[in-house]
């Protein structure tokens, strides 16, 4: 699995990417929100753990580009799942 670790406290990152190494997994680092998205944007990521308290943006600023918003649909008259 290809995890994207977006954390700008160094220390935390590096422990946090030796944890992963040891557990098989492989790691792309960056510590701002612009590179996040450049990642998200370029490299087959499967898993993006995300510092909400970025430098240069709000980690929630990087999320809401990123998730598909859900698409909701009202069910049609009559087919049983509105209770008539």
């Amino acid at each position: 699995m290809r995890i994207l670790l977006v954390e700008d406290d160094i220390s935390l990152a590096n422990g946090l990417r030796t944890a992963f190494r040891r557990e098989g997994f492989t790691t792309n680092h960056v510590t701002s929100g612009h590179e996040a998205l450049e990642a998200i944007r370029t490299d087959a990521t499967e898993l993006v753990i995300l510092d909400l308290g970025l430098p240069d943006m709000d980690g929630l600023e990087v999320q809401d580009p990123v998730l598909p918003v859900p698409q909701t649909q009202e069910p049609a008259a009559g087919d049983g799942t509105d209770g008539a």
